[in-house]
C-alpha cells in the first residue's frame, strides 16, 4: 500500500474506517523507512453522510453522546498508534422533529432541489442553538480528555450537520482556546454551494486562521468525490488559502472507489497546476 501510494505520486495517507481490515501498526513500522506520513485520522468515512459516528456530539441525549465519544476515542487511539496528532470529525448533527427522508446532499438517489434542501436547513436552524451548545460542550470535554490531539472540524454534506459557516463560526468562537482546527472538504463545500447557495470562499475566509488541511475531490450532478477538475470546485480559490497557511498544512485526495486508478496521474498533473 505504501509503495503503491508513492508510485502514484502521493506521500501519505489519511486513515478512516474501511470495510477492508488494515494492520495500521505494521504500516507505521514500514513507513519508517520511507518518505511517507499520516496526515490525520478521520472518525467516519466519507461515503455515507447520514450515519456519522460523531453525529451525537450535537445531541442532548446521553446515549447519542456515548456513541459519538466512543467512536472518537477509537480514532484517537489509532492516531496515537500512528504517531499522528490530528483527528478529523464533523461537529455533530442537529436532531429535528418529524421524518427526514434524506439529508446527504451528495446522494444521487435523493433527487435534491434547492427548495427541498432549503426547507430541511430551516428545520435544522430552528433547533440550532441547542445543538451548538451540546456540540461545544462535547468538544470542550474532548479537548480536556485529549489535550495532545488536534481535533479538526470539517464541513457537512448532511444538511442537518453543524458544519456550515454559521455553525463552525460559533464553535470556533466558543472554543478559541481549545486548539480546535478546521479541515476543508472541497466536495462537501461544493454540495452546499450547489443546493444551498453557500459560498465556499466565505467558509474558507471565516475559518482561515484555523485551517490545517484540505480533502480534495469534485462534485457534479449528484456525483461526489470525482477527480479534481471534473466538477465545479474552484481550485484556484483553494490554492490561495492553502498558501496562506503554515508549513504543517496537509492536502488529501478523496475519490469514489469506482474512479479508475489510471486517472491518478491526471489528478496529480491538474493539482500541480495550482501547487496543491
Amino acid at each position: 500500500m505504501l509503495l503503491w501510494s508513492l508510485d502514484h505520486g502521493f506521500h501519505g495517507l489519511l486513515p478512516a474506517p474501511s470495510p477492508r481490515t488494515i494492520d495500521w501498526v505494521a504500516l507505521r513500522r514500514a513507513k519508517e523507512q520511507l518518505p511517507f506520513r499520516f496526515g490525520g485520522v478521520r472518525v467516519s468515512g466519507l461515503q455515507d453522510a447520514e450515519s456519522l459516528s460523531e453525529a451525537g456530539l450535537a445531541s442532548v441525549d446521553q446515549a447519542d453522546q456515548n456513541v459519538a465519544q466512543a467512536a472518537i476515542a477509537q480514532a484517537v487511539a489509532l492516531a496515537r498508534r500512528l504517531n499522528c496528532e490530528r483527528v478529523l470529525l464533523e461537529p455533530g448533527v442537529v436532531q429535528v422533529p418529524g421524518e427526514v427522508v434524506a439529508a446527504d446532499l451528495a446522494s444521487a438517489s435523493a433527487s435534491w432541489t434547492q427548495e427541498a434542501a432549503g426547507t430541511l436547513l430551516a428545520r435544522r436552524n430552528a433547533r440550532l442553538d441547542v445543538a451548538l451548545d451540546a456540540a461545544c460542550r462535547s468538544l470542550h470535554r474532548l479537548h480536556a480528555q485529549h489535550p495532545d490531539v488536534v481535533f479538526c472540524l470539517t464541513p457537512s454534506r448532511n444538511v442537518l450537520g453543524l458544519g456550515d459557516f454559521r455553525g463552525l463560526a460559533a464553535i470556533f468562537e466558543d472554543l478559541s482556546r481549545c486548539g480546535i482546527a478546521y479541515w476543508h472538504d472541497a466536495t462537501a463545500a461544493s454540495c452546499r454551494q450547489h443546493f444551498l447557495g453557500e459560498d465556499p470562499g466565505e467558509l474558507l475566509e471565516g475559518c482561515s486562521k484555523y485551517l490545517l488541511g484540505m480533502t480534495l475531490g469534485d462534485f457534479c450532478e449528484g456525483q461526489k468525490y470525482l477527480p479534481p477538475g471534473a466538477g465545479g470546485v474552484d481550485y484556484p480559490l483553494l490554492s490561495a488559502y492553502r498558501h496562506r497557511t503554515a508549513k504543517g498544512f496537509a492536502v488529501a485526495v478523496e475519490l469514489e472507489p469506482g474512479v479508475d486508478p489510471g486517472e491518478l496521474r491526471g489528478v496529480q498533473a491538474y493539482l500541480d497546476k495550482f501547487d496543491l
